[in-house]
């Protein structure tokens, strides 16, 4: 029987919903593309933890490799590293398939400084550092927030 991992211990019990969404743990890299991926330990079950990129599903931030929008994808991405710094503890709602890039898209939810739920898809739309895209599942963002009771005032 695999053991769990140390980073889980004391995972705050308001972000662990006990089945279906899965809990996570921050990690960085510096080497991200940009603001809108990250890579997380994820509890996948059955004490089984898999370290995965993980896409936010609904947003899209600039990205770091144009010269155009290098200094905008810097902001956005250390907007998320303030938000969920290394080893911050988070849960995934994802969508069941990963994307082209393997990487699975998720609306990932953290708890604020408050200790209220926040969503870092939506906090990242709300700072200006993502254009919602509506094709890449933004109402299904909304959604979950909705039913988290997450405050998604603003947005339609």
């Amino acid at each position: 029987m695999a053991r769990q991992p140390d980073e889980f211990r004391g995972f705050p019990p308001q972000l662990h919903p006990g089945f279906g969404p899965y809990p996570a743990i921050a990690r960085w890299d510096r080497q991200y593309d940009d603001g809108d991926t990250i890579w997380a330990m994820v509890d996948v079950g059955w004490n089984q933890y898999n370290f995965k990129p993980i896409r936010f599903r609904g947003i899209d931030t600039p990205e770091l490799r144009r010269v155009a929008t290098r200094d905008a994808g810097i902001a956005a991405r250390e907007f998320l590293f303030g938000i969920l710094p290394y080893d911050a503890p988070m849960t995934l709602y994802t969508a069941k398939d990963p994307d082209q890039y393997g990487r699975y898209v998720a609306d990932v939810i953290y708890l604020g400084v408050d200790d209220a739920l926040r969503c870092a898809n939506v906090d990242l739309a709300r700072a200006g550092h993502a254009m919602i895209r509506e094709d890449w599942g933004w109402p299904e963002t909304l959604a979950t927030c909705q039913a988290l009771g997450i405050s998604v005032d603003g947005f339609k």
